[in-house]
């Protein structure tokens, strides 16, 4: 049961048709019984020999119309029969075969059957399938499951289901919707099954971890919700394996509290799929909860959603093509990974583990002669991670010509052929199958150094940083060039040694590839900045941001992002103008095309890389910064808005970035974004305890609303954007009032706060007079008065809460309310703060303010007495 390419290749030079499919079956035809390998075709089926050389008869090639019926057995889940017409002197006219995985063949068939006769009658016709006892049933152990729960069955999975779920019909069909719900409480339930996916393709799409897959999933979820927090979202473990799949399991579990529902998304994915190992599929149940349901069944719809997740198991199990699989080993077609399972789990390796031993020995023993490794490693098979490696691990011989070594290996690509597109040129099908072979070899040998072969006694992160200790390093040199493999991706070209820093220096790096870990390794030890050399800083950063321009995968790219995030702190250096220059354009094409994950990371780094910088922030503007900010806060992953914002706050100080921000649109998604969430803030100790009923406190949140609070202080600079936000966002000041009042006090989001609402209020009697009356009281007693806060409390918010509280006492009312609140008497106070806490400058603002509070208080005395 596989679609590998490889392998429908190799089918394919025997069949002299293009394949779709293929499995190892069971036939009984005629007086012969035997295994094989049935494979569908274009237009034909084909039964041929296991070794995939010839037919296994001269009529066992035959077209889609000899099949005039396909027979379904009853009494089992794997036999079916094909009855064929007589056309042909066939052995019998009738083939019962025996599949680990019956319907997906079945739907293969019935698939290319239809097309087939399309193509010949030019019209369509029902498959001729029906069902009929073929078989004496057999008894099958199965688990049953758990009281309250039923079996449901779902293209190609069962999982155990609540029995209160009831099956959905939708606009397609009335059955096998995937879609269920509970009438009593309104609970629904979706199940997914995406298409089984190689490796290779899931790398293609940017799927190979299913944390990206959950990224797309939360976005997918919450793309038409205007409020929404993330309850959860995190890996679990899968804790059942009912049908003894020989398959990997991992999950993921999301939880999204929206204003009407609450979304479970519990998502799975099934590596190392048998037969061959080679591919995975995705898995989702996804619960919908109303939110006056979820109070009361929280605990109970997520214990069941855990529990339905980890019932989903397979419904057939076939069994592992060892064969074939030792094939694509010795083909050196799985990655890293995938060499590493199949060795712990199915137990087989490459025939090219004893050259692989012959080049970690080879290098192992350069570290020896120098006294930086113990010759036990050599000598002795007791620190081998691997027992199949004990019988080849002695008497092997070290490698003194490391290029001529490479040039006999690449020999060896003779036994392979050109599984490419015919139309490429022929002339140089070999020398691509060479390179593409050695590229391959290069990727084996890099996983047998990183712990495939000595585990943590000698891996890459060692052997990088011991090259500088050894006195002659050209043959550990050598070898790390050819691990790295760093190559044109014309593969028609041959793989030079050349050192990194040259090709990197030269540019044109998106046209190159290379081993990603051995790369992440090379710039982790610190060899490549080395290479650059001590005064070289901007060269080093203009090769990671080379780096990025290229096909290199997610992992490796995220963490030359987090570089560019820490340089400033620990010592870690700062580009100059030159590989600014370089490294902007890079980051920014990651935040328009990498995806939430590599946007975030890129985002982080030009918050770094802008602050303080004027030349990155006009580059940043020239190049169209603003419209992808407006792309990212849209996007709804708050980490992704959160980096997003704190970029704008950087470059926004300046008036012609307010305005090409203002033109791109970002005033209005500040404002619904400020609506949606003003509310999930840590709350005041005293806070009453209704409050937030819908939405929860959420830490990134409370940054989200830092950032917004800056940005409209920064905004609020120019007039026309301060009448703009106070005339069409209405709510903003109200939305920072509630934070102002209900927050908890001196914490950073209430220092931004207080620094808006002084902007806000500049210009405007109106507003000083709203904000007086609802934030005077709760800022002075519940803060200011507060010793608790005083002493948690940054000098930024002490800053902004005077100067607040001087813009508010220019309104005659709101020196009366602070009177009322003893106001004078707590700002005496606060001039007890050490000069850490209060500059002398403040506390000269704070006597004045007294000063002012009192003279107004006097004078309204002696209107009243009639002086």
């Amino acid at each position: 049961m596989s679609t590998d390419r490889q392998i429908l290749t190799a089918i394919a030079s025997t069949t002299r048709q293009k394949m779709r499919f293929f499995e190892i079956v069971q036939i009984i035809w005629g007086p012969d019984k035997k295994k094989c390998v049935l494979a569908v075709g274009q237009h034909s089926i084909s039964l041929l020999r296991q070794d995939l050389t010839e037919l296994v008869n001269p009529l066992s090639k035959f077209e889609y119309n000899n099949i005039v019926k396909v027979v379904k057995d009853k009494g089992s889940d794997e036999h079916f029969l094909l009855a064929l017409d007589d056309s042909q002197s066939w052995k019998s006219d009738r083939i019962l075969v025996k599949s680990e995985n019956r319907e997906l063949l079945l739907q293969h068939i019935q698939s290319c059957w239809q097309t087939h006769m399309m193509f010949k009658l030019s019209r369509t016709m029902m498959f001729p399938l029906s069902n009929f006892a073929l078989t004496k049933p057999l008894f099958v152990p199965h688990v049953e499951p758990f009281f309250g729960y039923e079996w449901e069955r779902y293209r190609g999975y069962k999982f155990m289901k609540s029995d209160t779920f009831t099956p959905q019909p939708n606009m397609i069909q009335t059955r096998d919707t995937g879609e269920y719900a509970e009438t009593s409480t309104g609970i629904a339930l979706k199940v997914q099954v995406h298409d089984v996916m190689t490796f290779d393709q899931l790398r293609a799409a940017k799927r190979e971890h299913i944390r990206w897959v959950a990224v797309e999933y939360k976005a997918k979820l919450v793309q038409d919700e205007h409020q929404f927090y993330v309850l959860r979202s995190g890996q679990r473990p899968k804790r059942m394996n009912l049908c003894g799949d020989g398959a990997a399991w991992v999950a993921w579990e999301l939880i999204v509290r929206t204003r009407d529902y609450t979304i479970i998304c519990q998502l799975l994915r099934r590596e190392f799929i048998p037969p061959l190992c080679d591919c995975a599929q995705d898995i989702s149940l996804i619960f919908k909860c109303p939110a006056e349901q979820w109070s009361q069944y929280e605990i109970q719809l997520m214990l069941q959603a855990q529990l339905m997740a980890d019932s989903v198991c397979s419904t057939s199990t076939p069994s592992v093509y060892r064969e074939l699989v030792q094939v694509k080993l010795d083909a050196l077609r799985f990655d890293e990974d995938g060499i590493e399972w199949i060795g712990n789990y199915q137990r087989l390796f490459s025939r090219w583990k004893v050259q692989a031993i012959q080049f970690v020995q080879s290098i192992v023993q350069i570290y020896v002669k120098q006294n930086l490794l113990p010759a036990e490693l050599l000598s002795t098979r007791n620190f081998l991670v691997q027992q199949a490696l004990h019988s080849d691990w002695s008497d092997v011989t070290l490698i003194d010509d490391w290029p001529a070594w490479f040039e006999t290996l690449k020999r060896y690509s003779a036994d392979f052929v050109d599984g490419g597109d015919d139309k490429i040129d022929a002339a140089n099908a070999q020398e691509r199958v060479g390179n593409r072979w050695l590229t391959r070899l290069a990727r084996y040998f890099a996983w047998a150094v990183d712990g495939g072969f000595l585990g943590a006694h000698f891996n890459l992160e060692f052997m990088i940083e011991g090259m500088t200790q050894l006195e002659d390093d050209r043959g550990v040199q050598t070898a790390l060039m050819f691990m790295l493999h760093m190559r044109d991706q014309d593969m028609t070209l041959p793989w030079m040694e050349e050192k990194i820093h040259d090709r990197l220096k030269d540019g044109g790096a998106d046209n190159y590839m290379f081993n990603d870990r051995v790369m992440q390794w090379i710039i982790h030890g610190e060899y490549l900045r080395k290479l650059f050399g001590r005064h070289k800083e901007g060269e080093y950063f203009k090769s990671l941001a080379q780096i990025l321009k290229t096909s290199a995968g997610t992992n490796l790219k995220a963490y030359i992002c987090r570089i560019f995030m820490e340089m400033r702190g620990g010592g870690g250096g700062r580009p100059d103008e030159d590989a600014n220059v370089a490294a902007v354009p890079a980051l920014l094409h990651l935040i328009r095309s990498g995806g939430v994950y590599l946007a975030t990371f890129a985002s982080a780094a030009l918050v770094n890389l802008s602050h303080d910088n004027e030349m990155v922030k006009m580059m940043l503007m020239s190049q169209g910064l603003a419209q992808a900010a407006a792309k990212n806060i849209k996007s709804k992953d708050d980490d992704l808005i959160c980096y997003t914002l704190t970029l704008m706050v950087n470059l926004t100080k300046e008036a012609h970035h307010r305005y090409i921000m203002a033109n791109a649109g970002v005033l209005p998604l500040i404002y619904d974004l400020l609506t949606s969430c003003y509310h999930q803030i840590r709350h005041a100790a005293n806070a009453p305890s209704n409050l937030s009923s819908v939405m929860s406190y959420s830490a990134v949140k409370e940054k989200i609303l830092a950032n917004i609070s800056s940005l409209v202080g920064h905004f609020c600079k120019d007039e026309e954007y301060r009448d703009k936000i106070c005339d069409m966002f209405p709510h903003t000041i109200k939305c920072l009032c509630y934070i102002a009042t209900h927050g908890a006090g001196g914490t950073p989001l209430m220092s931004k706060v207080m620094y808006a609402l002084k902007q806000l209020c500049a210009t405007r009697a109106e507003h000083k007079m709203y904000v007086g009356t609802t934030v005077l009281k709760p800022l002075l007693q519940d803060q200011l008065k507060n010793y608790e806060v005083l002493q948690k409390a940054k000098p930024e918010f002490l800053l902004h809460s005077i100067l607040l509280l001087q813009m508010l006492s220019s309104f005659k009312d709101n020196c009366i309310r602070i009177d009322d609140v003893d106001g004078t008497t707590i700002m005496m106070n606060m001039l007890k703060l050490p000069t850490e806490k209060l500059s002398d400058q403040l506390k000269g603002i704070l006597r004045s303010l007294v000063d002012r509070v009192r003279d107004v208080i006097n004078r309204e005395h002696d209107i009243a007495a009639g002086v």
